[in-house]
């Protein structure tokens, strides 16, 4: 009994002294002298940081705990490790495991803990057990519920088994050299206390110590290695980090993009905010939180010291495993009344679900659409035709669950009736809220062209339609209609399969309207290069087929072209047919216009992504539609900060680029309009920036192999800078000089 007390009032007094809330003492047994062992639960206040309890991911520190008081150190520092990992990942009706042993001498016991994540209010059962420690058996077994998400209870179980030095070693990953025979624990532990203790505290800045290798530091640079506004890939340890100097502040974060992991120490940086040399995604360098897209992740940010002249770097190895960060998220109170309905199945309906979340939203969301799919990376489809819906999910579906988000996949909204607040929808169902987001999309147009309607001419937006499309094309006859970017990728992921890729535009050149002449001339030598042919300044008068299926194409010109299957890449219209008469603003093409902040003209209405007009500010607010994949991100974003109360005008700047045959051409601004073209380098050696201009100013920049001018441009662009025509003549190199002085 005596001992009882004594582990209950050392557990409580460990509760207190970390502001943990106390489970209790379990159980204690007692074995012969000098062996004890005792077990406590510990719980503690996760918020969205979950465990990854992977097999592949387990906990990989090692600790030498000499008493009941170290011992309850380490087993806190354990819930730690446990609460730095950001993610689950976890399986459908799989139970992961995390197992634990502990050995000194002959005595040793086992910490099994199994965690279901099926449902919601999962259970979580840790078993304890002491098989061999001097006869003396007991197994102790506690039952938890466990929940995700803000103020949430995670449980662990500790145990504190039988010698004087106890073992205590947690997960397996790296290698962790025990001290040899001859060593003693406590020794190893430092000097802080003759039975061995060490320092633990909400920082991370765990003091060094033999076997732990979760905290490295290296010192990077010294201080007048960087000048202000300038970054640098340093090494800490075997990882890179990012170094940025701003205003005599050293900030660190990690180095690679979350959208394709480039490098950002090769991208732009201005005030604060640095941005992916490929794609354009932009960080803020202090919290590393994503600004900008496309991706959705924010990355690590570690600690940093100025000792003298040294900036020192410190960082959880922890960080390395992922260089992506979930950021927090709140859960849903079924005291809050608000309900957010969100129609739509791309990235606008994504990131303002995650939006809302991660700005305390706690009302009902429901995510709406007709695709039978989770949300997808849709701009894929056209590079990889048999890409698989669950291979390109935006997120899986455990991270809807976590986030208290419910999906309701395909469901098409029919009716929106804004008086009721509601809508219907096509089962006759109906769904009520007090904030409605639209962001449905555009649907693939379907020109007015005999024979149009036979089998195997195709239209692509979905996963079904990718791959219907890649059932077809391997030594077949294919004909492409549209010098779209969907119609040359898909041309490019077919040419080197097909029997044949014949692609038919109207313009003289592919891509006339983006690219102009030149570069559009370019591309199509390329694609030449390659096997494909093109029919310029034509079009398909009429599909021919056999039996209601497609076997030839002719052209306007009089061609006819053996087609197995056509690929119809000519654009999309917006799919607002249904909105019609419901008191929104729609223009004469059906887009819904909006302001700043996404909102329509009916109050708590928004709309999002492809199907909006909205104004931009790097083109002097003019109401426009862009439909590229970036800013559909940035839509929803808006829209969210705006419905959690955190509303910010939208100020980004259009980014996209395209891959041909490996070549990847980027572009950021709004051209339409442009009068004039200013290039620089050499089409033929794969390598230029065209500036395009309006008047007397560039209102827009492409490259190819060329970064990271164009993400420069679009820093300067978002800073409210701008290039005259005269500046774009010099050399492009110069435009890091004009941003840094923005």
């Amino acid at each position: 009994m005596a001992n009882k007390v004594l582990s209950a009032q050392r557990s409580l007094a460990f509760s207190r002294h970390f502001g943990l809330p106390f489970s209790g003492c379990l159980d204690t047994k007692t074995g012969p002298k000098p062996h004890r062992s005792s077990a406590l639960a510990l719980s503690g206040t996760s918020g969205s940081q979950t465990a990854d309890l992977d097999s592949s991911s387990e906990w990989d520190t090692t600790f030498w705990p000499s008493s009941a008081s170290v011992f309850l150190q380490a087993a806190k520092h354990q819930l730690r490790c446990l609460l730095r990992s950001r993610t689950w990942q976890t399986k459908e009706h799989n139970v992961h495991v995390i197992k634990t042993t502990c050995q000194h001498g002959s005595n040793q016991f086992h910490i099994n803990s199994g965690i279901s994540n099926l449902k919601r209010g999962v259970e979580v059962v840790s078993t304890c057990g002491f098989p061999s420690m001097a006869n003396c058996q007991a197994i102790f077994k506690t039952v938890r519920r466990l929940s995700f998400g803000t103020n949430s209870r995670l449980y662990t179980t500790a145990a504190l088994g039988g010698c004087c030095h106890t073992c205590l070693k947690i997960g397996n990953r790296g290698v962790r050299k025990t001290p040899s025979t001859g060593t003693s624990p406590s020794r190893s532990m430092g000097q802080n206390s003759s039975r061995g203790s060490y320092s633990l505290n909400q920082t991370n800045n765990v003091q060094d110590r033999p076997g732990d290798v979760s905290i490295v530091e290296a010192v990077v640079c010294s201080t007048n290695d960087l000048e202000n506004g300038q970054m640098k890939e340093v090494e800490v340890g075997e990882h890179k980090v990012l170094l940025v100097k701003e205003k005599g502040q050293f900030y660190a974060l990690g180095n690679k993009c979350t959208h394709y992991g480039a490098p950002l120490s090769k991208g732009s940086y201005c005030d604060g905010v640095v941005r992916c040399p490929w794609h354009g995604a932009c960080f803020d360098v202090r919290t590393g939180d994503i600004e900008d897209f496309p991706g959705l992740d924010s990355v690590h940010t570690f600690q940093v010291e100025v000792q003298d002249t040294n900036v020192l770097v410190k960082a959880d190895t922890a960080a390395f495993n992922n260089f992506r960060r979930v950021k927090k998220m709140s859960r849903y109170e079924p005291s809050d009344p608000r309900e957010v309905l969100i129609v739509g199945g791309g990235p606008a309906s994504v990131v303002c679900t995650e939006t809302l979340r991660q700005e305390g939203f706690t009302g009902k969301i429901t995510l709406v659409s007709k695709e039978t799919d989770l949300p997808y990376d849709r701009i894929k489809l056209s590079k990889t035709l048999s890409a698989k819906a669950d291979e390109i999910a935006l997120r899986k579906e455990d991270f809807y669950r976590d986030s208290d988000t419910t999906v309701l996949l395909g469901k098409e909204v029919t009716k929106v009736e804004l008086g009721a607040k509601q809508v219907e929808l096509s089962d006759g169902a109906k769904l009520s809220f007090t904030t409605l987001v639209l962001a449905t999309g555009g649907r693939p147009r379907k020109p007015d062209i005999p024979g149009v309607d036979l089998a195997n001419v195709f239209t692509l937006r979905t996963v079904k339609d990718a791959n219907a499309i890649a059932a077809k094309f391997k030594d077949k006859h294919m004909v492409v209609l549209g010098t779209s970017f969907i119609g040359l990728e898909v041309a490019c992921a077919m040419v080197s399969h097909a029997a044949s890729v014949s692609v038919v535009g109207n313009s003289a050149a592919p891509l006339l309207h983006v690219f102009g002449r030149e570069i559009g001339e370019w591309i199509q030598k390329l694609h030449e290069s390659k096997g494909v042919k093109f029919y310029n300044s034509n079009s398909i008068a009429e599909f021919e087929g056999q039996d209601g299926v497609l076997t030839t194409v002719k052209l306007k010109d009089g061609t006819h072209l053996q087609a197995d299957a056509c690929v119809l890449g000519v654009g999309v219209v917006p799919s607002t047919d249904f909105l019609q008469g419901s008191g929104l603003n729609l223009t004469d093409n059906g887009y819904i216009l909006v302001d700043k902040n996404m909102r329509t003209n009916i109050e708590n209405v928004y709309a999002a992504g492809d199907i909006t007009q909205f104004p931009l500010a790097c083109a002097g607010n003019e109401s426009v539609n862009i439909q590229h994949w970036q800013m559909a991100h940035q839509h929803g974003r808006t829209a969210g900060l705006d419905i959690a109360g955190k509303g910010r005008e939208i100020s980004s700047v259009p980014y996209f680029w395209t891959v041909q045959f490996g070549k990847s051409i980027r572009y950021a601004g709004y051209h339409h309009g442009y009068d004039d073209m200013i290039l620089h380098g050499n089409l033929s050696e794969n390598k230029f920036v065209a500036f395009f201009t309006k008047s007397e100013r560039v209102t827009a920049a492409a490259s190819l192999g060329w970064d990271p001018v164009v993400s420069q441009f679009a820093q300067l662009l978002a800073k409210g800078g701008s290039l005259s025509k005269e500046e774009a003549r010099q050399d492009p190199s110069a435009l890091a000089d004009k941003l840094n002085k923005s």
